[in-house]
C-alpha cells in the first residue's frame, strides 16, 4: 500500500476509527492485529509471498516463550537462530540458498529488533512475554511496520490497557497538522529534490576521469547535501504521518527526530538522528559491550578510551544493518570512525585543556558552530555511500576522487557555520518583532486558529497529491 495515497489516508483513517470505538483490550488488539495485516498482506500478490515473514514472526514468538527459561548458553542459541533466519531471508550474502520464488521483506528489519528486544527483556525479568494478539499487534504495528519508529514493548503494553482519551480541539488540530506537514515533506519537498539529484550524481564519474576536480567538488557538494535534505524529508516526513495518526487513535510512538541539525557534535548527532535506532543499539549493543570491555581491559585502559571502541564497533555494526555488500561496509566504519573521532577528540581536548579550558572552548560560539557544521557536513559525506553507483567507487578512491571528498566536507562545514549565524541572527529578529506585534496589537491578532491553518494546509496537500504523481519511496523501506 502506498502512502501518499487516499487509500491509505482511508485505511489509516478507519482504523484510528475502530480502535476508538473498542472499549475491552481485547477488542483494541483485534481492531490493531486486523488493520497490521491488511498492511502486510497489501505488500504481497499471493499468500506464498508472505509465508517467509510468517514464519519469522513464529519463530521469533517461540523464542520469546523460550526466553524465560532459557540458561544464558540456550539463550544466545536462540537469538543466534533468529539473527540467521533473518540474514537467511534477507540474502545478506549470495552463497545462501534461496528459496526460488520472490516474497515480502519490507519490515523485517524492524521486526528483528522489536523481536530480538522481547527475547532479551523477557529472559531478564523487564518484561513479560506477551499473548499472540499483542506479540503480532507489536511486531507488525501497522503504524511503524514499514520504518519504525521502534518502540519498546513496555511502552506499547501500557497504552492497550485502558481506551485512548478523547483528544481535545487543540490535541486534534496539532495531530492533523502533523500529518500534513508529512505529506508536505514527502510530496513537495522530498519530491522537488529527488529531481534534480541525477543532475549532480550522473556527471560525477565524468569530471574525475577529466581531472576537473574543482568542477567535480561543486558537484559532488550539490549532490551530497541534496541527498542529506532528501533523507531526511523523506524520513522526516514518514515520521510525521504514522506519529501523527498514532495520536489520533490515541497511541504515542516514540519520537525519531529531535531538530538533527542543531547537533554540537557527531556524537550528539545520534541521540538526534533516528534516536530510536540509536537508542536500540545503545541498550542491546554498545551498554553490553562496553560492560564486557570494562570487566577484561576497565584496570588497564581508561573508561574514555573503552567507550571509543565500544562506539567503533557499535556504529560500524549499524552501519552494516543497511547491507553488506563492501559500500556499506565503507557506510559502517564512516560511522565508527566519525564517533570515535568526536570521542577521541572530546577526551584529549579535556585532558589537555582541563575542565575549565574546555567547558570554555565550548562556550565559544565559533568553535560551536564549526562542530554543527563539521557533525552535518561528515553525515553527508558519509551518506554519499547509500547513493552512489558501486561502479563508480575506484573513481572516489583515486587521488582526485579523494581530493573531491575532502573538499566537499569542507565546503559544507563552512556552508553548515554560515547558516547557523544566519539561523541565529533570524530567531533573534523574529523572537524581537514578535513581542513586538503582540504587545502592539494583542496575542488573539497575532496568533491565527489552528483550524484554518489546517483547512489551508489541506486544500494545498490535496493538490500536491493530484499533481504530483508517484510519491517518492520511503528510503528506509529498503532496508
Amino acid at each position: 500500500m502506498q502512502f501518499a495515497s487516499f487509500a491509505f489516508i482511508g485505511f489509516a483513517l478507519a482504523a484510528v476509527t475502530a480502535f476508538r470505538l473498542c472499549g475491552a483490550r481485547w477488542q483494541r488488539e483485534a481492531v490493531l492485529c486486523a488493520a497490521n495485516l491488511v498492511l502486510v498482506a497489501s505488500f504481497a500478490t499471493e499468500l506464498r509471498e508472505l509465508v517467509p515473514l510468517l514464519s519469522f514472526l513464529a519463530l521469533g514468538y517461540l523464542a520469546v516463550c523460550l526466553a524465560p527459561r532459557a540458561s544464558s548458553l540456550a539463550l544466545w542459541v536462540i537469538i543466534v537462530a533468529v539473527l540467521s533466519l533473518f540474514i537467511w531471508l534477507k540474502q545478506y550474502f549470495a552463497l545462501l540458498p534461496s528459496l526460488g520464488f520472490a516474497y515480502v521483506t519490507v519490515g523485517l528489519s524492524y521486526i528483528l529488533f522489536r523481536v530480538l528486544h522481547l527475547v532479551i527483556d523477557v529472559a531478564q525479568g523487564e518484561a513479560t512475554a506477551p499473548g499472540p494478539a499483542a506479540y503480532f499487534g507489536y511486531t507488525t504495528c501497522f503504524l511503524a511496520f514499514v520504518s519504525g519508529p521502534i518502540q519498546r514493548y513496555q511502552d506499547f503494553a501500557a497504552q492497550l490497557e485502558t481506551p485512548p482519551v478523547a483528544p481535545t480541539s487543540a490535541e486534534l488540530n496539532a495531530s492533523v497538522l502533523r500529518i500534513i506537514l508529512g505529506y508536505v515533506f514527502i510530496l513537495v519537498f522530498a519530491n522537488m529534490v529527488q529531481r534534480q539529484l541525477p543532475f549532480f550524481q550522473s556527471r560525477l564519474p565524468s569530471h574525475f576521469d577529466d581531472g576537473a576536480l574543482l568542477t567535480a567538488t561543486g558537484e559532488l557538494t550539490a549532490a551530497a547535501f541534496l541527498y542529506l535534505v532528501f533523507l531526511y524529508v523523506n524520513f522526516a516526513g514518514y515520521m510525521h504521518i504514522v506519529i501523527g495518526i498514532g495520536r489520533l487513535a490515541g497511541l504515542r510512538l516514540p519520537e525519531n527526530f529531535n531538530a538533527p541539525f542543531h547537533s554540537a557534535d557527531f556524537l550528539d548527532f545520534w541521540s538526534r538522528w533516528h534516536i530510536t535506532l540509536s537508542d536500540w543499539f545503545k541498550f542491546y549493543l554498545f551498554n553490553p559491550l562496553l560492560r564486557v570491555l570494562a570487566a577484561h581491559w576497565g584496570a588497564a585502559v581508561p573508561m574514555p578510551y573503552l567507550g571509543a571502541l565500544a562506539f567503533f564497533v557499535t556504529f560500524c555494526t549499524m552501519g552494516l544493518w543497511h547491507g553488506t555488500t563492501t559500500i556499506f561496509l565503507v557506510y559502517g566504519l564512516f560511522l565508527g570512525c566519525g564517533v570515535t573521532v568526536n570521542k577521541l577528540w572530546q577526551v584529549e581536548l579535556a585532558r589537555r585543556l582541563g575542565r575549565a579550558g574546555y567547558r570554555a572552548l565550548c562556550a565559544n560560539l565559533w568553535y560551536q558552530d564549526a562542530s554543527r557544521g563539521a557533525a552535518v557536513a561528515y553525515f553527508a559525506i558519509a551518506l554519499i555511500c547509500l547513493w552512489i553507483d558501486p561502479a563508480w567507487a575506484p573513481a572516489f578512491v583515486s587521488p582526485g576522487g579523494l581530493i573531491s571528498l575532502l573538499g566537499a566536507f569542507v565546503v559544507l562545514t563552512a556552508v553548515g557555520m554560515a547558516a547557523v549565524r544566519i539561523e541565529r541572527a533570524f530567531i533573534t529578529r523574529w523572537e524581537e518583532g514578535r513581542v513586538r506585534l503582540a504587545a502592539h496589537l494583542g496575542r488573539q491578532v497575532t496568533t491565527m486558529s489552528a483550524a484554518w491553518i489546517t483547512l489551508l494546509v489541506s486544500l494545498i496537500l490535496i493538490e500536491a497529491i493530484l499533481k504530483s504523481g508517484d510519491a517518492p519511496e520511503f528510503v528506509y523501506k529498503g532496508f
